[in-house]
């Protein structure tokens, strides 16, 4: 399975502002395929684990036609090892050619770069 990795802190207040699994969505990203049919791709802050919340990630996959990209955040970042249950519930998302970020946080830019690169590198390894 191979992901896309985004770094930010500033979408995250999406997050702080909503229920994980009753989130209201706000951004969209739009495609290429989807900009000449204009039909614009959700993007999904996924902060929700599988084992806890399996009907919502049953529905992303339902809805992946109308998804662009799920952002995970599994402990504010990748946590300290892969979880096999993100692994198992991106597959039929990645599957149904949806694209996937980790949410990695920088304190605003204050989080020293080597604990940066570790967590990308983490979810790199937990994705490949």
């Amino acid at each position: 399975m191979s992901a896309s990795l985004i770094i930010t802190r500033a979408s995250n207040d999406l997050a702080e502002r909503c229920e994980p699994h009753r989130w209201l969505i706000e951004e969209v990203l739009v495609s290429p395929e989807a900009a000449q049919q204009k039909i614009p791709k959700l993007i999904v802050p996924a902060y929700f684990h599988p084992l806890t919340h399996p009907r919502e990630w049953a529905s992303l996959v339902q809805q992946a036609p109308h998804i662009e990209l799920v952002v995970l955040n599994p402990e504010s970042g990748p946590g300290s090892q892969c979880d096999p249950a993100f692994t198992d519930a991106l597959a039929p998302l990645s599957a149904a050619g949806v694209a996937v970020a980790g949410y990695v946080d920088t304190n605003y830019g204050h989080r020293p770069p080597a604990e940066v690169l570790a967590d990308i590198g983490l979810y790199q390894d937990c994705m490949a």
